[in-house]
Protein backbone atom coordinates (compact mmCIF):
# COMPACT_ATOMS: atom_id res chain seq x y z
CA UNK A 1 0.00 0.00 0.00
CA UNK A 2 1.50 3.52 -0.86
CA UNK A 3 1.77 6.26 1.62
CA UNK A 4 1.00 9.27 -0.13
CA UNK A 5 -0.24 12.91 0.73
CA UNK A 6 -1.75 15.46 -1.11
CA UNK A 7 -0.48 18.61 -1.46
CA UNK A 8 -1.85 21.92 -2.49
CA UNK A 9 0.88 23.89 -4.31
CA UNK A 10 -0.07 27.77 -4.17
CA UNK A 11 2.01 29.03 -6.51
CA UNK A 12 1.57 27.93 -9.75
CA UNK A 13 5.62 28.96 -11.43
CA UNK A 14 6.83 26.51 -8.46
CA UNK A 15 4.34 24.02 -9.44
CA UNK A 16 5.57 23.76 -13.00
CA UNK A 17 8.99 23.50 -12.22
CA UNK A 18 9.28 20.02 -12.49
CA UNK A 19 6.15 19.42 -14.61
CA UNK A 20 8.67 17.79 -17.59
CA UNK A 21 9.92 14.90 -15.45
CA UNK A 22 6.13 13.73 -15.81
CA UNK A 23 3.93 12.27 -18.46
CA UNK A 24 1.29 15.08 -18.60
CA UNK A 25 -1.34 16.49 -20.40
CA UNK A 26 -1.37 19.97 -21.68
CA UNK A 27 -4.52 19.76 -20.25
CA UNK A 28 -3.62 20.53 -16.65
CA UNK A 29 -1.06 23.30 -17.21
CA UNK A 30 -1.50 26.70 -16.27
CA UNK A 31 -1.44 27.88 -19.53
CA UNK A 32 -4.60 26.25 -20.39
CA UNK A 33 -6.17 26.52 -17.12
CA UNK A 34 -5.47 30.07 -16.96
CA UNK A 35 -7.18 30.71 -20.07
CA UNK A 36 -9.88 28.60 -19.35
CA UNK A 37 -11.46 29.79 -16.17
CA UNK A 38 -14.84 31.01 -15.71
CA UNK A 39 -16.10 33.59 -13.13
CA UNK A 40 -16.32 31.97 -9.59
CA UNK A 41 -13.22 30.06 -10.94
CA UNK A 42 -9.58 29.79 -9.75
CA UNK A 43 -6.58 27.25 -11.16
CA UNK A 44 -5.52 25.26 -8.08
CA UNK A 45 -2.34 22.88 -8.42
CA UNK A 46 -1.64 19.21 -6.26
CA UNK A 47 1.47 17.59 -5.76
CA UNK A 48 1.30 14.03 -4.41
CA UNK A 49 4.01 13.06 -1.98
CA UNK A 50 5.75 9.92 -0.87
CA UNK A 51 7.57 11.05 1.66
CA UNK A 52 9.49 14.21 0.92
CA UNK A 53 9.42 13.08 -2.90
CA UNK A 54 6.71 14.14 -5.26
CA UNK A 55 5.34 11.37 -7.18
CA UNK A 56 2.83 12.62 -8.87
CA UNK A 57 1.00 15.81 -10.00
CA UNK A 58 -2.76 17.15 -11.27
CA UNK A 59 -3.73 20.64 -11.75
CA UNK A 60 -7.54 21.99 -12.33
CA UNK A 61 -9.65 24.29 -11.22
CA UNK A 62 -12.11 25.03 -8.06
CA UNK A 63 -15.23 25.66 -8.43
CA UNK A 64 -17.20 27.35 -6.01
CA UNK A 65 -19.86 30.06 -4.19
CA UNK A 66 -22.43 29.46 -7.30
CA UNK A 67 -25.91 29.85 -6.34
CA UNK A 68 -27.71 26.32 -6.20
CA UNK A 69 -24.63 24.51 -7.58
CA UNK A 70 -22.31 22.30 -5.92
CA UNK A 71 -18.85 23.06 -4.97
CA UNK A 72 -16.46 21.26 -7.58
CA UNK A 73 -12.96 20.26 -8.23
CA UNK A 74 -12.83 20.34 -12.03
CA UNK A 75 -10.03 18.57 -14.10
CA UNK A 76 -9.56 18.64 -17.97
CA UNK A 77 -7.44 15.33 -17.64
CA UNK A 78 -6.18 12.91 -14.93
CA UNK A 79 -3.00 12.59 -12.76
CA UNK A 80 0.28 13.15 -13.91
CA UNK A 81 2.90 10.17 -13.48
CA UNK A 82 6.77 9.15 -14.30
CA UNK A 83 5.36 5.52 -14.89
CA UNK A 84 2.31 3.97 -14.59
CA UNK A 85 1.51 2.52 -11.83
CA UNK A 86 -2.02 1.86 -10.88
CA UNK A 87 -1.67 1.51 -7.31
CA UNK A 88 -0.16 4.92 -6.98
CA UNK A 89 -2.71 6.63 -9.00
CA UNK A 90 -5.32 5.26 -7.03
CA UNK A 91 -3.90 6.76 -3.99
CA UNK A 92 -3.69 9.46 -5.27
CA UNK A 93 -7.37 9.53 -5.94
CA UNK A 94 -8.10 8.78 -2.78
CA UNK A 95 -6.44 11.34 -1.47
CA UNK A 96 -7.64 13.57 -3.80
CA UNK A 97 -11.20 13.01 -2.78
CA UNK A 98 -10.32 12.93 1.01
CA UNK A 99 -9.03 16.63 0.53
CA UNK A 100 -12.41 17.51 -1.72
CA UNK A 101 -14.56 16.21 1.37
CA UNK A 102 -12.11 18.21 4.06
CA UNK A 103 -12.41 21.92 2.30
CA UNK A 104 -16.07 21.74 1.45
CA UNK A 105 -16.07 20.56 -2.40
CA UNK A 106 -19.05 18.70 -2.92
CA UNK A 107 -17.52 16.46 -5.69
CA UNK A 108 -15.09 15.99 -8.00
CA UNK A 109 -14.92 15.34 -12.10
CA UNK A 110 -12.18 14.08 -13.74
CA UNK A 111 -12.27 14.40 -17.67
CA UNK A 112 -9.32 12.77 -19.92
CA UNK A 113 -8.63 14.91 -22.44
CA UNK A 114 -5.61 14.44 -23.59
CA UNK A 115 -3.98 11.40 -21.41
CA UNK A 116 -2.32 8.55 -21.78
CA UNK A 117 -3.57 5.62 -19.59
CA UNK A 118 -6.71 3.94 -19.29
CA UNK A 119 -7.58 2.11 -15.59
CA UNK A 120 -10.19 0.25 -14.18
CA UNK A 121 -11.92 2.09 -10.95
CA UNK A 122 -11.46 0.65 -7.57
CA UNK A 123 -11.21 3.72 -5.75
CA UNK A 124 -14.59 4.69 -2.83
CA UNK A 125 -16.30 7.23 -4.44
CA UNK A 126 -15.60 7.36 -7.55
CA UNK A 127 -16.66 5.58 -10.63
CA UNK A 128 -16.33 5.83 -14.77
CA UNK A 129 -18.56 8.27 -16.58
CA UNK A 130 -18.14 8.13 -19.99
CA UNK A 131 -15.92 6.13 -21.96
CA UNK A 132 -13.95 7.81 -24.96
CA UNK A 133 -11.76 7.43 -28.00
CA UNK A 134 -9.21 9.77 -29.04
CA UNK A 135 -7.18 9.34 -32.10
CA UNK A 136 -3.58 9.65 -31.92
CA UNK A 137 -0.81 10.16 -34.91
CA UNK A 138 3.06 9.04 -33.96
CA UNK A 139 5.35 11.21 -35.43
CA UNK A 140 8.28 9.10 -34.41
CA UNK A 141 8.19 7.43 -37.75
CA UNK A 142 9.57 8.47 -40.94
CA UNK A 143 7.77 10.86 -43.48
CA UNK A 144 6.91 7.97 -46.06
CA UNK A 145 5.55 5.90 -43.37
CA UNK A 146 3.36 8.92 -42.69
CA UNK A 147 2.21 9.06 -45.92
CA UNK A 148 1.93 5.27 -46.75
CA UNK A 149 -0.38 4.95 -43.61
CA UNK A 150 -2.61 7.05 -45.34
CA UNK A 151 -5.32 5.34 -47.20
CA UNK A 152 -5.03 4.92 -51.10
CA UNK A 153 -8.28 7.81 -51.12
CA UNK A 154 -6.20 10.12 -49.09
CA UNK A 155 -2.98 10.13 -50.56
CA UNK A 156 -5.18 11.23 -53.63
CA UNK A 157 -6.15 13.74 -52.50
CA UNK A 158 -3.27 14.79 -50.93
CA UNK A 159 -1.81 15.17 -54.43
CA UNK A 160 -5.07 16.48 -55.70
CA UNK A 161 -4.85 19.69 -53.68
CA UNK A 162 -0.97 19.91 -54.50
CA UNK A 163 -2.28 19.90 -57.84
CA UNK A 164 -4.46 23.09 -57.33
CA UNK A 165 -1.67 25.21 -56.15
CA UNK A 166 -3.09 24.79 -52.76
CA UNK A 167 -0.31 25.79 -49.86
CA UNK A 168 -0.44 25.67 -45.90
CA UNK A 169 0.66 28.25 -43.74
CA UNK A 170 0.76 29.24 -40.01
CA UNK A 171 -0.44 31.58 -38.03
CA UNK A 172 -1.57 33.56 -34.24
CA UNK A 173 -3.89 36.23 -36.05
CA UNK A 174 -6.39 37.15 -34.24
CA UNK A 175 -8.52 38.16 -37.41
CA UNK A 176 -7.86 34.62 -38.84
CA UNK A 177 -9.33 33.27 -35.54
CA UNK A 178 -12.52 35.11 -36.52
CA UNK A 179 -12.50 33.68 -39.93
CA UNK A 180 -11.88 30.35 -38.15
CA UNK A 181 -15.05 30.74 -35.84
CA UNK A 182 -17.34 31.60 -39.17
CA UNK A 183 -15.96 28.42 -40.71
CA UNK A 184 -16.68 26.14 -37.15
CA UNK A 185 -20.17 27.14 -38.10
CA UNK A 186 -20.41 26.42 -42.14
CA UNK A 187 -18.62 23.18 -40.76
CA UNK A 188 -21.20 22.42 -38.61
CA UNK A 189 -23.73 22.93 -41.11
CA UNK A 190 -21.62 20.61 -43.95
CA UNK A 191 -21.60 17.87 -41.38
CA UNK A 192 -25.60 17.98 -40.21
CA UNK A 193 -26.49 18.54 -43.81
CA UNK A 194 -24.32 14.61 -44.25
CA UNK A 195 -26.12 13.05 -41.50
CA UNK A 196 -23.76 13.83 -38.73
CA UNK A 197 -25.53 14.00 -34.60
CA UNK A 198 -25.90 17.74 -34.04
CA UNK A 199 -23.26 18.78 -31.96
CA UNK A 200 -21.36 21.57 -29.84
CA UNK A 201 -18.63 23.33 -31.68
CA UNK A 202 -17.15 23.93 -28.18
CA UNK A 203 -17.58 20.99 -26.75
CA UNK A 204 -14.98 21.73 -23.74
CA UNK A 205 -16.67 23.36 -20.32
CA UNK A 206 -16.22 27.18 -20.67
CA UNK A 207 -14.90 26.54 -23.82
CA UNK A 208 -15.16 30.23 -26.15
CA UNK A 209 -14.06 32.35 -27.78
CA UNK A 210 -12.19 34.56 -24.75
CA UNK A 211 -10.31 30.75 -24.79
CA UNK A 212 -9.14 30.71 -28.32
CA UNK A 213 -7.99 33.60 -28.22
CA UNK A 214 -6.02 33.74 -24.68
CA UNK A 215 -4.04 30.61 -25.41
CA UNK A 216 -2.90 31.74 -28.94
CA UNK A 217 -1.48 35.34 -27.04
CA UNK A 218 0.28 32.92 -24.26
CA UNK A 219 1.83 30.87 -26.95
CA UNK A 220 0.03 27.44 -26.57
CA UNK A 221 -1.96 27.34 -29.37
CA UNK A 222 -1.54 28.10 -33.16
CA UNK A 223 -3.66 27.35 -36.25
CA UNK A 224 -2.84 26.23 -39.89
CA UNK A 225 -4.87 27.21 -42.47
CA UNK A 226 -5.14 25.97 -46.58
CA UNK A 227 -4.95 28.78 -49.43
CA UNK A 228 -5.82 28.06 -52.86
CA UNK A 229 -5.90 30.37 -55.26
CA UNK A 230 -5.51 33.38 -52.55
CA UNK A 231 -8.74 31.80 -50.45
CA UNK A 232 -8.35 30.49 -47.28
CA UNK A 233 -10.76 27.54 -47.07
CA UNK A 234 -9.63 25.53 -44.08
CA UNK A 235 -8.35 26.12 -40.73
CA UNK A 236 -6.99 24.49 -37.91
CA UNK A 237 -6.50 25.21 -34.30
CA UNK A 238 -4.21 23.11 -32.22
CA UNK A 239 -2.56 23.30 -28.58
CA UNK A 240 1.40 22.11 -28.63
CA UNK A 241 3.52 21.96 -25.54
CA UNK A 242 6.39 19.88 -24.96
CA UNK A 243 6.53 18.07 -27.77
CA UNK A 244 2.78 17.12 -28.01
CA UNK A 245 0.31 18.75 -30.20
CA UNK A 246 -3.65 18.28 -29.86
CA UNK A 247 -6.01 19.47 -32.46
CA UNK A 248 -8.88 21.45 -31.00
CA UNK A 249 -11.06 22.74 -34.11
CA UNK A 250 -11.14 22.58 -37.78
CA UNK A 251 -13.21 24.86 -39.87
CA UNK A 252 -13.90 24.14 -43.61
CA UNK A 253 -15.61 25.86 -46.65
CA UNK A 254 -17.68 23.66 -48.71
CA UNK A 255 -15.08 25.18 -51.64
CA UNK A 256 -12.56 23.07 -49.10
CA UNK A 257 -14.26 20.09 -48.38
CA UNK A 258 -14.21 20.00 -52.81
CA UNK A 259 -10.75 20.24 -53.12
CA UNK A 260 -10.46 17.87 -50.16
CA UNK A 261 -8.40 20.88 -47.84
CA UNK A 262 -8.74 18.93 -44.71
CA UNK A 263 -6.65 16.07 -45.33
CA UNK A 264 -3.86 17.90 -46.94
CA UNK A 265 -3.75 20.37 -44.29
CA UNK A 266 -3.42 17.62 -41.65
CA UNK A 267 -0.40 15.54 -43.38
CA UNK A 268 1.00 19.30 -44.05
CA UNK A 269 0.82 19.82 -40.11
CA UNK A 270 2.37 16.41 -39.40
CA UNK A 271 5.02 16.65 -41.18
CA UNK A 272 5.54 20.48 -40.05
CA UNK A 273 5.00 19.10 -36.60
CA UNK A 274 7.41 16.40 -36.88
CA UNK A 275 10.43 18.49 -38.40
CA UNK A 276 10.24 20.55 -35.19
CA UNK A 277 10.48 17.42 -32.78
CA UNK A 278 6.59 16.75 -31.48
CA UNK A 279 6.37 13.25 -31.27
CA UNK A 280 2.30 13.09 -30.79
CA UNK A 281 -0.50 14.56 -32.79
CA UNK A 282 -3.87 14.23 -31.19
CA UNK A 283 -6.67 14.66 -33.76
CA UNK A 284 -9.20 14.70 -30.79
CA UNK A 285 -11.62 12.90 -29.11
CA UNK A 286 -15.48 11.21 -29.81
CA UNK A 287 -17.78 9.13 -27.30
CA UNK A 288 -16.95 5.17 -27.06
CA UNK A 289 -20.47 4.98 -28.68
CA UNK A 290 -20.64 7.29 -31.29
CA UNK A 291 -23.00 7.98 -34.18
CA UNK A 292 -20.31 10.32 -35.69
CA UNK A 293 -19.06 7.05 -38.07
CA UNK A 294 -17.61 9.57 -40.67
CA UNK A 295 -15.47 10.95 -38.31
CA UNK A 296 -13.95 8.16 -36.74
CA UNK A 297 -13.28 6.62 -40.67
CA UNK A 298 -12.21 10.14 -41.76
CA UNK A 299 -9.20 9.98 -38.73
CA UNK A 300 -8.38 6.39 -39.30
CA UNK A 301 -7.84 7.45 -43.11
CA UNK A 302 -5.33 9.79 -42.07
CA UNK A 303 -3.57 6.88 -40.41
CA UNK A 304 -4.93 7.42 -36.64
CA UNK A 305 -5.16 5.00 -34.21
CA UNK A 306 -7.32 4.97 -31.62
CA UNK A 307 -6.83 4.90 -27.14
CA UNK A 308 -8.95 4.04 -25.09
CA UNK A 309 -10.15 6.67 -22.32
CA UNK A 310 -12.93 7.48 -19.23
CA UNK A 311 -13.91 10.61 -17.79
CA UNK A 312 -14.34 10.16 -13.66
CA UNK A 313 -16.81 11.37 -11.30
CA UNK A 314 -17.35 11.40 -7.64
CA UNK A 315 -21.09 10.85 -6.11
CA UNK A 316 -21.99 13.65 -3.95
CA UNK A 317 -19.37 14.10 -1.08
CA UNK A 318 -21.31 15.62 1.32
CA UNK A 319 -24.67 16.15 2.75
CA UNK A 320 -27.19 17.29 2.24
CA UNK A 321 -26.58 16.39 -1.79
CA UNK A 322 -24.98 13.12 -0.49
CA UNK A 323 -28.35 11.69 0.14
CA UNK A 324 -29.04 11.73 -3.85
CA UNK A 325 -26.53 8.93 -4.50
CA UNK A 326 -28.63 6.47 -4.40
CA UNK A 327 -30.87 7.89 -7.43
CA UNK A 328 -27.05 8.04 -9.07
CA UNK A 329 -26.22 4.49 -8.58
CA UNK A 330 -29.68 3.11 -9.86
CA UNK A 331 -28.66 5.63 -12.85
CA UNK A 332 -25.20 4.14 -13.29
CA UNK A 333 -26.36 0.68 -12.96
CA UNK A 334 -29.44 0.94 -15.69
CA UNK A 335 -28.56 0.04 -19.25
CA UNK A 336 -29.32 3.36 -21.97
CA UNK A 337 -32.17 1.60 -23.38
CA UNK A 338 -35.42 1.07 -23.85
CA UNK A 339 -37.77 1.25 -20.45
CA UNK A 340 -34.35 2.20 -19.26
CA UNK A 341 -33.88 4.75 -20.37
CA UNK A 342 -36.59 6.72 -19.94
CA UNK A 343 -36.31 6.09 -16.07
CA UNK A 344 -33.00 8.02 -16.45
CA UNK A 345 -34.53 10.64 -17.80
CA UNK A 346 -36.87 11.00 -14.97
CA UNK A 347 -34.10 10.06 -12.13
CA UNK A 348 -32.09 12.78 -13.32
CA UNK A 349 -35.12 15.81 -13.56
CA UNK A 350 -35.38 14.71 -9.71
CA UNK A 351 -31.97 15.16 -9.20
CA UNK A 352 -32.20 18.61 -10.93
CA UNK A 353 -35.23 19.59 -8.55
CA UNK A 354 -32.52 19.65 -5.19
CA UNK A 355 -29.48 20.67 -7.35
CA UNK A 356 -28.51 22.55 -10.40
CA UNK A 357 -25.71 20.67 -11.75
CA UNK A 358 -24.45 21.57 -15.44
CA UNK A 359 -20.84 20.26 -15.20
Amino acid sequence: MYSINVKQVFDPNMWVKELNKFQYSIFITNNWLSAIAGSNETSIYFDFKKGERTVAKIGGLSIENRKNKPNILYFYSGIAFKSFNEKLIHSCYNQLIIFAKTHGYDKVIIKSYDYSEEFSIKTKNLFAERRRLEYLIDLTIDEQTIYRRFNKKARYYIRKAKGCGSTVHESQSLDLLKLLLEYLNKTHEIRISKGYSNYNIFFLRNFDEYTLISLLKNGTAIMYYVQTNNDINSIQYILVHNGKASGLLMGTTQEGYDLHSPVFLEYTIMLLLKSRGYSIYNLGGIPFHSSHRGLIQYKKSIGAYSVNLQDQNTYFLLFPLKILNPLIMIINRLPDNGLAKLLIKVLRKIIKLFVIDDD
